[in-house]
């Protein structure tokens, strides 16, 4: 069957998922870079948001910088409730059971109705890690709300478009405030190319900046994501 293009992107702009939300990022600027717009406009709602970041970061520069950078980025969105795991950057998949366990104790502690973790289809290890032990974590406590999966590095499978462009400005305030990050690599730029790309389907409406989602129950993202890549003939990408 030749898919059209509609059959493989949203051609339409979503709705926020219902709060309270509970966002997974592996290191301090994961959680700005890939849904930092999005953020900003549940801030802005009032929604009570809490991010968990996994890793210190070291690899990348000064924990304790990075946390205060986090710390800055988060009060530029609005977003004021966070938590540092602090575990090795680069070295989840080598504590993955210790991880599963604190963050089943989190998911426990209270009741989310939308958890955002990273894309599977991410490049970095810690990334795919964070994923992957999310997921394992919201099936065996038989999560009932919706799960958003963010891009960070790259495209991924999207399901959801979120409209950023009334909290550019926010988000790249935010951004900036990783200067230790940016001294390494121009992700500002990098980010909001991603957005831009993400609005190719909705420009017609007048919609420029998007961040991009793959949407779902928990027991069925998956089973999602490959009937999607199934469309693309790549149905074991996730096997």
């Amino acid at each position: 069957m030749k898919w059209q293009e509609h059959d493989l992107v949203p051609y339409g702009i979503s709705d926020l998922p219902p709060p309270p939300w509970l966002v997974i990022s592996p290191h301090p600027d994961d959680e700005t870079l890939g849904m930092g717009g999005t953020l900003a406009l549940a801030a802005r709602k009032n929604y009570p948001i809490t991010v968990i970041i996994v890793t210190d970061g070291a690899l990348g520069g000064d924990p304790g910088a990075r946390e205060k950078e986090c710390l800055k980025a988060l009060k530029t969105l609005g977003v004021p409730k966070v938590r540092f795991l602090r575990f090795p950057d680069r070295g989840l998949y080598d504590r993955f059971s210790e991880l599963r366990e604190t963050l089943t104790g989190i998911l426990q502690k209270e009741t989310w109705a939308t958890v955002f973790l990273p894309s599977p289809f991410e490049f970095h290890p810690d990334h795919r890690a964070t994923f992957w032990a999310g997921l394992e974590v919201l099936l065996s406590e038989k999560f009932p709300g919706s799960v958003w999966l963010y891009e960070i590095s790259r495209q991924a499978e999207v399901n959801r478009l979120i409209d950023i462009g009334g909290v550019l400005e926010t988000k790249i305030r935010a951004v900036r405030c990783y200067s230790s990050q940016l001294a390494h690599n121009d992700y500002l730029k990098i980010s909001l190319a991603l957005n831009r790309l993400r609005s190719y389907t909705v420009s017609p409406i007048g919609v420029k900046w998007c961040e991009g989602f793959w949407a779902g129950e928990a027991e069925n993202i998956l089973s999602g994501l490959r009937e999607q890549l199934t469309k693309y003939g790549l149905e074991d990408a996730l096997s």
